[in-house]
């Protein structure tokens, strides 16, 4: 995801703004790893291989997505919150 964009998208949830919450990584002016945390609602978004996973329930989409996402992304880089569903 370009730095650039982060102004341009919004909560697919209550369309807030969003935020990159600290520890996120970045590669020049690519976001490659990071959580996007709604201003309004507080829902997050994790940024994983460069894209953002704005839908409203990203877990969801990705335990449903996990043979195509593990194979562009590692295990370690998935969300705490949602590892546990994605791994089994």
């Amino acid at each position: 995801m370009l730095k650039t964009t982060l102004s341009q998208v919004q909560c697919p949830l209550c369309q807030g703004e969003l935020k990159l919450l600290q520890g996120a990584r970045t590669s020049g002016l690519e976001i490659t790893e990071g959580i996007l945390q709604c201003r309004k609602c507080k829902a997050r978004y994790p940024i994983l291989a460069g894209v953002a996973v704005l839908t409203p329930d990203p877990g969801q989409y990705l335990v449903e997505h996990v043979k195509g996402v593990s194979q562009i992304v590692p295990d370690a880089q998935i969300p705490q919150d949602i590892a546990a569903d994605y791994l089994e």
